[in-house]
């Protein structure tokens, strides 16, 4: 990945280790904008066995997959139809690494603050489904962003009752806060050879690349 040529002259970033700086723009006392390089390295464990069922009828040679899983966006039923001939050895934990370049523009007087451009570049070794994996990555950074900077629970101190429990004062990502210039890749060539189909899980990395 690389930055544009229309930001290489704001931004000065120092690389010691991890790649971090401050733009410094001397033509606004107020308005100051920052470029943080994040990498990501998560080691992906096999807790346990999980199972599926996947029953082909007769009659019409109509195919079901039953499994413990908990669809909610991430594509686990799409990937559960691809045929796969089986493991026949134990699963090995491996790694999942990624990347993410972030320039923010923050208001020093009141705290506003806009995301300019982000980058990310995440190890999905064989993707299964680029595009939910894409997808997936876009999810789990934006929910990053509410997690860091707009979702905060309050509580009654003597009741315990939440007290941001509503959309009216818990307010999380909409459309406005994503950022302007947002895009995704994914390793290319990059197999993995414990992996199903040489694949590899993404899970909510991209929540992790944000602290």
């Amino acid at each position: 990945m690389r930055l544009g040529n229309e930001r290489q002259g704001v931004a000065r970033v120092k690389a010691q280790g991890v790649m971090m700086g401050m733009v410094s723009d001397e033509n606004n006392r107020w308005r100051k904008r920052g470029i943080s390089v994040v990498p990501m390295r998560y080691r992906f464990d096999y807790l346990s066995n999980f199972y599926a069922i996947v029953s082909v009828y007769a009659h019409d040679g109509a195919i079901s997959v039953a499994h413990g899983g908990i669809e909610c966006g991430q594509g686990i039923n799409t990937e559960l139809n691809v045929r796969y001939s089986g493991i026949t050895d134990a699963l090995k934990n491996y790694y999942i690494y990624g990347v993410t370049v972030a320039e923010v523009e923050v208001d020093v007087l009141t705290g506003e603050h806009q995301i300019l451009h982000v980058d990310i570049l995440e190890d999905a070794g064989e993707s299964l489904s680029p595009e939910i994996d894409i997808g997936q990555v876009e999810g789990a950074f934006v929910m990053g962003l509410g997690y860091w900077l707009k979702e905060f629970m309050v509580y009654d101190n003597d009741t315990g009752k939440a007290l941001t429990n509503r959309t009216w004062n818990y307010k999380p990502p909409g459309a406005k806060d994503i950022p302007i210039d947002f895009r995704i890749q994914l390793r290319k060539n990059a197999p993995n050879p414990v992996g199903v189909l040489r694949s590899k899980g993404r899970f909510l990395l991209e929540v992790f690349v944000l602290n």
